[in-house]
């Protein structure tokens, strides 16, 4: 009996001291969710990964069927639902949801009245008629003609931006959402940094500190403990958006950066156009429209923004490259968030410069 003690210790204690002793290794995050690709790095033991990476794609696939705005999903109650019920009855519509698209509404919301109305996510109407126009035409950076232009323009002076187009309540643990007509809901300037967001929050909720999470490029979120550098940092490059347009005819092009951020645990979140226009008598036109004048407007190429809420930054970096520049330096000089522009004549200007920022 004594033996079959001892057996079973040494079993025990060899368990535990596995499981004490697993060591973290690099893994790759690869989900392709929300219309772009989500990719990084995970610092983390094999079996420790394994149940995050399962569980990220979910919360992906969650997010995406709520929030997908060209398709909608059996059962569920999300943005395409609400905009389609809107549209065919012609009428108001209050529907129930789920709390996490709640949630995501209410920032939003909070979003919109932050930047006096600069982010909104109720003009998916005339947001359509401009992606509409890119995506009819063969290649980024396409000369099409003015007419072409000036019907898009026509159709969007039609649209009305609707006051208090979203209405959001709770009542006996149940949420709704009203939503008005002649509004529609788009939440691409927001979902995927808000889920990218809660990625990283369930990753250290596991006790992994060290990731790199790419949430399409634009929304990159870091933490620490980064083998690959002294002090464990992570470094984003600034792509200089004026040498890709430079070079989009060259395939596998790699573009230049203008400068170097190097920090830990924070995001970094870019919104701009090189990758997404056409041109007509030499005036860009692209996926980001401005609120306040329904049209793509040019006052930079790129406009980046630092902090740790890659959700918030998401909405808050559209609306950002919205405003024209006396708009956003009132705007960060009362706010404070460190951001970087990259204008026209191919200079870049920054607000609440901090030492993490390197130029090249």
């Amino acid at each position: 009996m004594k033996k079959i003690w001892a057996v079973i210790n040494l079993i025990l204690i060899s368990v535990l001291f596995s499981a004490c002793t697993q060591t973290s290794v690099e893994n790759s995050l690869a989900i392709s969710s929300m219309h772009t690709f989500i990719g990084g790095t995970v610092y983390a033991p094999k079996s420790v990964f394994n149940k995050a990476d399962k569980k990220l794609k979910e919360m992906y696939d969650f997010y995406n069927k709520l929030t997908d705005n060209y398709r909608g999903y059996e059962d569920v109650q999300g943005i395409y639902y609400i905009n389609q019920l809107v549209e065919t009855t012609k009428t108001d519509q209050t529907v129930e949801i789920k709390k996490e698209l709640y949630d995501l509404l209410s920032l939003g919301v909070e979003l919109y009245e932050f930047t006096d109305g600069y982010f909104d996510m109720s003009i998916g109407k005339i947001i359509d008629v401009w992606k509409n126009l890119i995506d009819e035409s063969d290649y980024t950076g396409q000369e099409i003609p003015k007419e072409d232009i000036d019907y898009a323009i026509s159709l969007v002076d039609t649209i009305d931006i609707v006051e208090d187009p979203v209405i959001l309540s709770e009542v006996d643990n149940k949420y709704y959402v009203t939503l008005k007509y002649g509004a529609k809901l788009d939440l691409g300037a927001l979902a995927k940094g808000y889920v990218t967001q809660l990625a990283a929050d369930y990753l250290k909720d596991l006790g992994i500190s060290n990731y790199l999470i790419s949430g399409g490029g634009s929304s990159m979120l870091y933490g620490e403990g980064n083998p690959k550098t002294e002090d464990g940092s992570y470094r984003t490059g600034l792509i200089n958006p004026q040498d890709v347009i430079d070079n989009l005819d060259i395939i596998g092009y790699r573009p230049k950066n203008y400068g170097i951020y190097t920090s830990k645990n924070y995001n970094f979140t870019t919104s701009g156009t090189y990758n997404q226009f056409i041109v007509s008598e030499n005036v860009m036109y692209h996926h980001i429209v401005s609120p306040k004048t329904k049209r793509p407007v040019n006052h930079y190429l790129t406009l980046s923004i630092v902090g740790t809420d890659a959700g918030f930054n998401d909405g808050l970096s559209t609306a950002l490259f919205s405003m024209p520049p006396e708009v956003l330096e009132q705007f960060l000089e009362t706010n404070g968030y460190e951001v970087y522009t990259y204008l026209f004549n191919n200079t870049y200007k920054s607000y609440n410069q901090s030492e993490n920022f390197r130029p090249l």
